[in-house]
């Protein structure tokens, strides 16, 4: 019901603000780009421990994970938005990289709502789908870590982000 509900968000939370903290002492250590790819592949098998878990232990420890690991992700893909785009353009581009992920989350929603309504899946079925799809942007962030050194600066964005919205605008 709702209070088990609430105490899984509030436990999310609460691993949030234990780790935040100390996520730049992780950044430097491990470095935000695999920072960042790290916590999307457990931000991923997360979705599948939801999935395969009938008991509210299990899915305790997996909300606590959940929270320490989108700290992470959150932290790493807010420095790396800020080092790689230009000052002028931060604050649009951080705005359209805030609503798409908005809009991500929604999607998400939408599709799993659909999938348990009108395609008769499963909750496992749903979360092995949040799973895979929660793994889609390895796509675009494990070349970057490999082909990138430790040392050298990250590439900056000159892209305006009225620029990115006009590319986004149907036509």
């Amino acid at each position: 019901g709702y209070d088990g509900f609430a105490k899984m968000v509030a436990v999310q939370l609460i691993a949030r603000a234990l780790v935040f903290p100390f996520a730049h002492r992780i950044a430097e250590r491990v470095g935000l780009e695999r920072m960042l790819v790290g916590s999307i592949v457990v931000i991923a098998l997360v979705a599948g421990i939801w999935g395969d878990t009938a008991s509210y232990g299990p899915l305790v420890i997996a909300q606590f994970l959940s929270g320490i690991t989108w700290a992470c992700y959150e932290f790493a893909s807010f420095q790396l938005l800020l080092t790689s785009t230009k000052p002028s353009h931060r604050c649009e581009f951080l705005a359209v990289a805030a609503s798409l992920g908005g809009l991500m989350q929604l999607t998400g929603a939408l599709i799993g709502s659909f999938l348990l309504t009108r395609m008769h899946f499963s909750y496992r079925e749903v979360f092995t789908v949040s799973a895979v799809a929660r793994c889609l942007p390895l796509v675009l962030f494990v070349p970057m870590v490999f082909e990138r050194s430790g040392d050298r600066e990250p590439p900056v964005l000159d892209v305006a982000a009225s620029q990115v919205r006009a590319s986004l605008a149907p036509a």
